[in-house]
């Protein structure tokens, strides 16, 4: 037996029935008969569970639904993640309290991409755990994808601060939200078409201008110089205005974009930060054709690659979420499965 056989051998074994799942439906192509059975079992995953465990309190008692890491909003994503079976009655009344909150649906109504990620991952969530031909999910993504045609891509408040005039580390989740639509609009195609475009335009990963560190030495002593003149809100919107002046000539001043180093390391999940890998399954999602600007990126996961054929897990969230999964360094199920899913497109 070669070491893909028994990678994928390890892949089904029974400990962790939504990487068994998906490995059985997308890597070995098993007929949904088949699969409907293994669905059923879904839930059973441990980690499943123990998110589960706590449902009353991130889904009722506690009103701050974006509570890093342990809130509402939070562990409906990490359940999209893992590929929960959305029909389970708990699972269906956290997706209807979501859904029933508005504000992080409000701004891409707007045609605005602020907070794009978090819409864009309950949005995607919601269309794993059996919401996709919700008429309401496919309304939100329609509004991701204006928002993205609108403005090119993705802008966002929390960019006034930086060098670069748009977020790249939030389009692997746009995709991801966009792949999952099963309507039929052409705004989301062409949506689909910039998200990817602004990707490849950098190699997938190198986007961080060789400038960054002058940057952001201009920014903490702009910011430490208008702090003295008293007014805080003042001097935010100074820092705002001044960085805008400066952005275009020290942006045309850099030669180079490097890596950026903390998309070296896959995890999993990762929520709104990405990885390689992510960026790269997002593409496989959307159904984005090969481009020779992904080469790059695909020799960085093949080279990840273990001598036993498996990928060994570089950043997780444990520690801080309600159950930990997997262990950090160490072959993960995960990762191995969405990296072969990668490599064989």
């Amino acid at each position: 037996m070669n070491d893909e056989n028994k990678t994928l051998d390890w892949l089904r074994e029974k400990d962790n029935p939504p990487v068994r799942y998906l490995t059985m439906k997308n890597l070995l192509g098993m007929p949904d008969s088949r699969m409907e059975i293994e669905r059923r079992s879904l839930n059973d995953y441990p980690v499943i569970r123990g998110i589960l465990k706590h449902h009353e309190k991130f889904w009722g008692e506690d009103e701050h639904l974006y509570r890093k890491y342990t809130g509402g909003y939070w562990n409906l994503i990490f359940l999209g993640d893992l590929s929960a079976n959305g029909s389970e009655r708990v699972i269906k009344r956290g997706s209807e309290t979501v859904l029933a909150r508005r504000s992080w649906q409000e701004k891409v109504e707007c045609g605005k991409s602020d907070i794009i990620c978090l819409t864009s991952n309950l949005t995607r969530a919601l269309a794993v755990l059996g919401y996709k031909d919700d008429p309401r999910v496919l309304r939100l993504t329609e509004n991701i994808a204006a928002a993205i045609v609108k403005n090119d891509g993705i802008v966002c408040y929390v960019m006034d601060y930086s060098l670069l005039p748009q977020c790249y580390m939030a389009l692997p989740k746009v995709l991801m939200a966009l792949g999952s639509y099963a309507g039929d609009k052409p705004i989301v195609k062409k949506a689909i078409r910039v998200a990817s475009e602004r990707l490849l335009e950098r190699d997938i990963y190198r986007y961080v201008p060789e400038t960054q560190a002058k940057w952001i030495e201009t920014v903490d002593r702009l910011s430490a110089r208008l702090k003295k003149t008293g007014s805080q809100t003042k001097a935010k919107r100074t820092l705002k205005e001044e960085l805008a002046s400066i952005r275009p000539k020290m942006l045309g001043q850099n030669k180079s974009f490097k890596p950026k180093a903390g998309w070296l390391k896959f995890g999993y999940p990762l929520h709104y930060n990405s990885d390689i890998l992510e960026a790269m399954r997002s593409m496989v999602d959307a159904g984005v054709a090969h481009d020779r600007r992904m080469d790059d990126a695909l020799d960085v996961i093949e080279k990840n690659r273990l001598p036993d054929g498996r990928w060994k897990l570089g950043f997780s969230l444990n520690g801080k979420m309600w159950i930990d999964i997997e262990k950090r360094g160490q072959p993960s199920k995960w990762v191995t499965y969405h990296a072969l899913r990668v490599l064989a497109k």
